[in-house]
């Protein structure tokens, strides 16, 4: 359900797409799954934010970033701060989330096995 909430988001059909992200939170919290549970936090945060919704938008990626720094999921932990860069405008997030995925993608590089 992620996927979809994101595809309506990029349709600017944020109502269905926020549903979606809802839904697709719900899901994942009912099998335990938390790694789906922080992308559909992140999808839902993200039409929450198109919507102008933006302090539910940040209360679901403050949950979400906790979450994905204590699993560890460091790829959901970058893409959450990305999204809390664009709903506050601030630079903070982007170059936190930036520096994950630069170490994530050094360790890809040093050994392309992984």
């Amino acid at each position: 359900f992620s996927v979809l909430a994101e595809a309506h988001a990029d349709l600017g059909e944020f109502d269905e797409g926020a549903r979606l992200g809802r839904q697709a939170l719900e899901s994942a919290a009912a099998v335990g799954n938390r790694v789906e549970a922080v992308d559909a936090s992140r999808a839902l945060a993200r039409c929450l934010r198109l919507q102008g919704q933006v302090e539910e938008a940040e209360e679901v990626l403050a949950a979400a970033i906790e979450s994905a720094a204590a699993l560890p999921y460091p790829y959901g932990e970058a893409r959450l701060l990305l999204e809390r860069a664009d709903l506050t405008g601030r630079s903070e997030p982007r170059a936190a989330g930036e520096a994950i995925l630069s170490r994530l993608h050094a360790g890809v590089a040093a050994d392309p096995g992984v």
